[in-house]
């Protein structure tokens, strides 16, 4: 596999990660932004200096996102936005499938290795789908945090007038409320996809591995 759309998907993840830790820094040291050096000289260096913190970020976001999805996040919500997301034929389908048992889930894992091997072409389809299932579901996780930090932001910049700015932050709630709830129905959708063409992959190399000559 191509690791030029890997590079891109972390990169995504740690931008939108330095999003909400940007506010949370600004919103702790108010002074911090007048404190930045602004020569343009260096603006070049801050550049590679942000990506570089972005890279690292992602890394680390992309597995403790990982991990909240399995452990923390609850099935159901995802479930009833992916079924919106859906056509009725598609919708149909996608709830008799349910969810995937322990076995269903290991055999499925196992199913990435045997198709990268002898179906390299089809490996390629399936890891773009698995590259977007993740950047929607960091896209969620960012959104959430993102709407906390910004929220501390406003908190911390208007505590002396703030009845005046309850606008400001009931449209920060509404806004990460519907790229929250987007990015889990796209997330749910893409997540699906991604197993089907797993599956249905897999059961073809199964099928011609049973029609070899013994």
């Amino acid at each position: 596999m191509h690791t030029t759309p890997i590079i891109v998907e972390i990169l995504i993840v740690g931008i939108q990660g330095m999003v909400w830790v940007i506010l949370l820094a600004l919103g702790l040291f108010p002074g911090l932004s007048a404190a930045l050096p602004v020569d343009s000289a260096i603006k070049p260096a801050i550049a590679v200096a942000f990506v570089g913190l972005a890279y690292s970020l992602g890394v680390i976001l992309d597995r403790l996102i990982r991990l909240v999805f399995a452990n923390l996040v609850p099935s159901s919500p995802i479930r009833f936005l992916t079924r919106l997301a859906l056509v009725p034929a598609e919708r149909a389908e996608y709830t008799k499938a349910g969810l995937a048992s322990a076995k269903e889930q290991k055999r499925l894992y196992r199913a990435r290795i045997k198709i990268q091997l002898y179906q390299p072409d089809a490996m390629a389809v399936i890891e773009m789908i698995r590259s977007r299932v993740r950047i929607a579901r960091a896209t969620a996780f960012n959104a959430f945090v993102t709407m906390f930090a910004a929220l501390f932001y406003i908190y911390y910049h208007t505590v002396a007038d703030l009845h005046s700015h309850w606008l400001p932050a009931i449209g920060i709630v509404a806004g990460g409320v519907l790229v929250i709830s987007l990015s889990l129905m796209a997330y749910g959708v893409l997540d699906w996809h991604y197993r089907y063409r797993k599956d249905q992959m897999l059961k073809v190399l199964e099928a011609k591995a049973g029609n070899k000559p013994q």
